[in-house]
């Protein structure tokens, strides 16, 4: 993944998300975007990155996301999110 990939791919997630009813940060996508990837922060992504010319400038086979990892940072970065499902919009229309 390189670093428009990246971009790109961070904020398509933060619309999403807001379209969804959660006001996520920008640096917590990023977060769970490197948690997805296997790395305990996105400085560790980051780090490997500009370490590995591999990691960011080809595209891999196969990327395996690491949902328990992302799963566990979203839940310790946005506690009131974690676990919580999106608002569906015709919840609004039921009331």
């Amino acid at each position: 993944m390189n670093n428009n990939q990246f971009k790109s791919v961070a904020y398509a997630a933060k619309t999403q998300l807001s379209q969804s009813g959660f006001d996520v940060g920008s640096g917590h996508i990023h977060e769970i975007i490197a948690a997805l990837h296997g790395y305990q922060s996105n400085a560790a992504f980051l780090a490997d990155a500009s370490q590995s010319s591999n990691l960011m400038t080809s595209t891999p086979d196969v990327i395996v996301l690491d949902m328990q990892v992302a799963s566990d940072r979203v839940k310790t970065l946005l506690p009131g999110i974690g676990g919580r499902k999106a608002p569906r919009a015709d919840d609004d229309k039921a009331q």
